[in-house]
């Protein structure tokens, strides 16, 4: 008798948790109804001088993408030539997190739907920003202020997104007067390491869209590859993990 209570007891809880539209984790970073599992995330836009020839619309296919897949603390920010000198994290949101045991369908979703038509608007406002002065990026000075967020918002799963040439031009390196040779970023990661400037990331997934594309459409190919080996270097000592390269948003598998 109490066998066949329990049985039925499991199979009305379940008949209510899929009326209701209540779901279980998936194992793909959402629920089985698609909604995003709880992540710290940032999401990071180079805007300094050598991305001027990225057309904005990719940013936007990032954005969105990041958007609809993200749950919990969301920072959105500007990588420019002066990154350490102001506030990077433009934007800054909660995004509703939803519990197949706890949330009403209809309020999260509502709830869903005005936090992200307010972090769209303010995207859009960051996207008419003025077109930037030629020169780099100061991604290393990025990388610091999202590992201080991390820091602030720590959470099971952390995710960075950087949309960026790569092209690093501030004072602590230079890559487009280094043929960056390994031993030569072995030996800038460990001055960054012994100085107290590497960032710590561990275990951090980052997801890197756009190395390589520069304002100089000629840069050889090797050196778009050189770009790729230090930037995979430098990540890894941080003791991040990190996704396949890719230039468009459409090929990146952003989970």
């Amino acid at each position: 008798m109490r066998t066949h209570f329990a049985i039925t007891a499991i199979i009305a809880i379940a008949s209510t948790l899929i009326a209701t539209g209540c779901s279980l984790p998936n194992t793909d970073g959402t629920t089985s109804a698609g909604r995003p599992k709880k992540a710290t995330t940032v999401l990071l836009f180079d805007m300094s001088g050598s991305s001027v020839g990225v057309p904005r619309a990719q940013y936007e296919k990032v954005f969105r993408r990041v958007l609809e897949r993200s749950a919990g603390p969301l920072a959105i920010g500007v990588i420019d030539g002066n990154s350490g000198g102001r506030e990077l994290l433009e934007i800054t949101v909660e995004l509703p997190t939803y519990s197949a045991v706890f949330s009403n369908p209809r309020v999260y979703d509502k709830e869903r739907t005005t936090a992200e038509s307010s972090v769209t608007k303010a995207f859009d406002e960051l996207m008419l920003r003025e077109p930037p002065q030629p020169g780099g990026s100061a991604l290393l000075d990025a990388l610091d202020v999202a590992d201080q967020y991390f820091e602030a918002h720590p959470n099971d799963r952390q995710r960075l997104v950087l949309v960026t040439d790569g092209a690093e031009e501030s004072e602590r390196l230079k890559v487009r007067k280094s043929k960056l040779p390994t031993h030569s970023v072995d030996a800038f990661i460990e001055r960054e390491r012994a100085d107290g400037l590497l960032p710590s990331l561990d275990d951090t997934e980052v997801y890197m869209f756009g190395v390589g594309w520069v304002d100089d459409a000629s840069m050889p190919s090797e050196k778009r590859r050189a770009l790729e080996r230090f930037w995979k270097r430098y990540l890894t000592a941080t003791g991040a993990s990190i996704a396949p390269y890719g230039i468009s948003a459409s090929t990146i598998k952003f989970p």
